[in-house]
């Protein structure tokens, strides 16, 4: 009979035990949540985000990070982005994510609603420009496709004796040495192949040069890669204070 009360002690005491543990977990979460969406509020109300972007405050406990007041990750991320290029002319409706690495930011402040600014240590992140918006980049009148990971450049070209008509290239980015160029390989006219000689004056006309688009958060350009979505610019940077009043 003793056994019996013996083990049913421990086994209230175990209940107990994880009813706290549960309780605790759930706190926890709800705690990270309210910061995370006074944060997404916060962010949403400056540029590069036209609205509150999802903001998710990651690592558990929240607690331990949240009286320190440094977060190790939080991930923000949002497909309302407006960014500027260097001609200055903006580009819209982009997709943009960060990750922020070291975020300081007071408990007090983020429950509290004074978020004024969030230092941070390091964010990297990567904004996707979809094909129809790439030739804001571009010095020339050019417009952007792509067949598998290869770039398709098309535009207007002029050729001995044919004239002008409309032609289209096919290449890859390149990125060295922070410059973005277009590798054009090979041409042809729409629909109609072109003799030798001629495709290189093609890949001539249709080559632009492109600027880099700012990126959001001081963020310095580290790759760039095409995909079905577009061309993605991925950046880092260290040591931004995000403003957020």
């Amino acid at each position: 009979m003793s056994s019996q009360r013996s083990s049913l002690r421990w086994v209230t005491l175990l209940v107990v035990v994880l009813l706290v543990i549960g309780g605790f977990v759930l706190a926890d979460r709800i705690a990270a949540r309210v910061a995370a969406h006074e944060m997404s509020k916060r962010l949403g109300e400056h540029q590069p985000f036209t609205t509150a972007p999802k903001v998710t405050i990651k690592g558990f406990p929240f607690f331990t990070q949240a009286l320190r007041g440094v977060y190790s990750d939080i991930a923000v991320s949002g497909d309302q982005v407006s960014v500027a290029t260097r001609s200055g002319e903006r580009i819209s409706d982009l997709s943009f994510s960060a990750s922020l690495h070291g975020a300081h930011l007071r408990l007090a402040d983020a429950l509290g609603g004074q978020v004024a600014e969030v230092p941070v240590d390091k964010i990297d992140g990567k904004l996707t420009v979809p094909f129809d918006q790439l030739d804001k980049l571009a010095d020339k009148s050019v417009t952007f496709g792509h067949v598998g990971s290869d770039i398709v450049v098309t535009g207007s070209v002029t050729l001995p004796v044919v004239g002008k008509v409309t032609g289209n290239a096919v290449g890859t980015f390149t990125f060295v040495d922070g410059r973005l160029a277009v590798h054009l390989t090979s041409a042809r006219l729409i629909g109609v192949p072109l003799p030798a000689n001629l495709v290189q004056n093609v890949i001539n006309s249709l080559t632009p040069r492109l600027d880099l688009p700012t990126l959001p958060y001081k963020l310095q350009v580290t790759d760039v890669r095409a995909s079905d979505a577009g061309v993605t610019f991925y950046g880092e940077a260290d040591d931004v204070v995000l403003i957020t009043s």
